[in-house]
């Protein structure tokens, strides 16, 4: 995946991007408010050396090496407890705090760092702590180590030495009264769960990304089948409307625009022989091979072609309801010598389009489309017309693989996130390995926002794939025009009248 890709797909997710981001930002303001509120203050001290506070050291490197060494005292008992002796009568109300000394860096200045929960507590205790760290530095600059003894009461004894002191710490700024809390620091604490939300929801979409078994991009899909995508089917609730009212593909918008992409690919997936007899299958039921089936034959039968819709799936056959005809009598009374072909073959609200429904339901199906009958048929009827055959799924049953090497190959029905990959790849396998051929797939239930992805991976062009195809229709008055059907005249295909039925051929029983 190139940079270009990793942009694109963020972009595609930006919906996920926006979500983690306001999640962290919603966490870390959370956190924030249950934060107890905190002043800072801080007060300066400054290092001298010699025996007079008044002489100030040029050179500062040896002060502050000497100086470091009492930075933790800072915290000690000894020091705390100065800090409550100077704010026993404080105004502000503090009585006792902890303090925190650092060195600013290259100067002999040492920060003497406080908190409290009010402006003039934090001062205070900033005030009271470089009073007692410098008390606490001098006296100990102050004593005689050779001298020194510890007391009964485990104390060092305080003897002052004669010699001069190295250091001194002396009061030079006090502290200022803070104006704004330091804690909760919501500007911080806001950026880092925004930074954390938006980095958990990177982390999410690379994660769905890596381990998404589902097939939902055309090339991932040809690379599985080893066949082209022929055709990507959006979704779009006028397919269903179709397939119950009987609506032309006119009125799809662009679904039908897609199923004529598909009409016309398939007329070049064999330039020399083309297919005229076709499985439409899928690898799992409810991936929408009966409706692609459905309406790929209507779109054939419009363009001019004589078509025929043969329900294979002897198991749920399901053309007889999408063209609100009777099924009672079909494709198993045909095979068991029961009709005639003639009889068995239904019009349709669709011109040049006829329906062999499935019939009543076999105890046997595999062994009735498997038979050399249905292989006869299947060539009876493509001598007169083009013949889609909508087939049970691969995976479940064997009844698609014994169509396809019957007839001239199969289309498989991907859905668009729901096939899992090795769905894919197994199902193309088992239609190879029953003889058939197959010419492609067909992506169906495409997101029309994703629509440029499923065709084109991710550098693919969006969602405006289509969008030529979504056209308005010329309005007058308010009310939507009607488009006109063309006129009969102008198309130029054939046309097999009633007269002249279509008899199984000798090798059928005589009906």
């Amino acid at each position: 995946m190139t940079l270009l890709d990793i942009v694109r797909l963020l972009r595609r997710r930006w919906m996920t991007l926006l979500l983690g981001g306001l999640i962290g930002l919603a966490l870390a303001a959370a956190y924030s408010f249950v934060q107890p509120v905190e002043y800072t203050a801080s007060a300066s001290g400054y290092i001298v050396s010699g025996s007079s506070t008044r002489t100030i050291n040029t050179d500062p490197t040896k002060a502050q090496g000497i100086a470091d060494s009492y930075l933790p005292l800072a915290n000690t008992k000894a020091v705390r407890q100065r800090i409550q002796n100077h704010l026993k009568n404080d105004p502000s109300g503090a009585r006792e705090g902890s303090i925190r000394a650092s060195m600013l860096p290259g100067t002999n200045v040492v920060l003497i760092t406080a908190g409290g929960d009010t402006p003039q507590k934090a001062q205070a205790v900033a005030n009271a702590g470089l009073r007692a760290f410098a008390e606490e530095v001098n006296r100990l600059e102050s004593l005689n180590p050779a001298a020194a003894s510890v007391g009964p009461d485990g104390k060092l004894e305080d003897i002052p030495t004669t010699a001069r002191p190295r250091i001194a710490l002396v009061g030079f700024e006090p502290a200022e009264l803070p104006s704004t809390p330091s804690s909760p620091n919501w500007l911080r604490n806001l950026a880092g769960g925004l930074v954390a939300g938006l980095a958990l929801a990177l982390v999410w979409i690379y994660l769905r990304k890596a381990l998404d078994a589902r097939a939902r991009v055309g090339d991932e899909v040809e690379q599985l089948a080893d066949a082209s995508v022929l055709g990507v089917i959006p979704q779009s609730p006028e397919l269903g409307k179709q397939r119950k009212k009987g609506k032309d593909v006119a009125a799809m918008g662009v679904a039908g625009e897609a199923l004529r992409s598909l009409r016309t690919n398939l007329r070049f997936v064999k330039v020399d022989s083309p297919p005229k007899a076709i499985v439409v299958t899928s690898a799992n039921p409810g991936e929408g091979k009966s409706t692609v089936a459905a309406n790929l034959a209507r779109v054939l039968a419009e363009s001019g072609q004589q078509t025929v819709i043969v329900d294979a799936d002897l198991r749920r056959p399901m053309q007889a309801t999408a063209f609100a005809r009777d099924g009672k009598v079909g494709l198993t009374q045909l095979l068991a010598g029961q009709v005639r072909l003639a009889d068995a073959l239904q019009e349709t609200d669709t011109a040049n389009l006829k329906l062999l429904p499935a019939g009543r339901i076999p105890p046997n199906p595999s062994e009735l489309l498997g038979s050399r009958h249905m292989s006869e048929l299947l060539k009876t009827l493509g001598q007169r017309y083009t013949v889609i055959i909508d087939a049970p799924p691969v995976l479940p049953v064997t009844d698609a693989g014994l169509l396809t090497a019957s007839s001239d190959g199969a289309l498989l029905v991907v859905r668009v996130g729901k096939t899992y990959k090795d769905q894919v790849s197994l199902a193309a396998k088992i239609i190879r390995k029953a003889g058939g051929d197959l010419l492609g797939t067909v992506m169906n239930g495409a997101s029309k926002r994703e629509l440029g992805e499923v065709m084109y991976g991710h550098g693919g062009y969006g969602s405006t794939s289509y969008a030529y195809q979504e056209t308005e229709q010329p309005k007058r008055r308010g009310k939507r025009v009607r488009e006109e059907p063309l006129d009969d005249d102008t198309r130029t295909h054939p046309v097999v009248t009633d007269e002249d039925p279509i008899r199984p051929s000798r090798s059928l029983p005589e009906f």
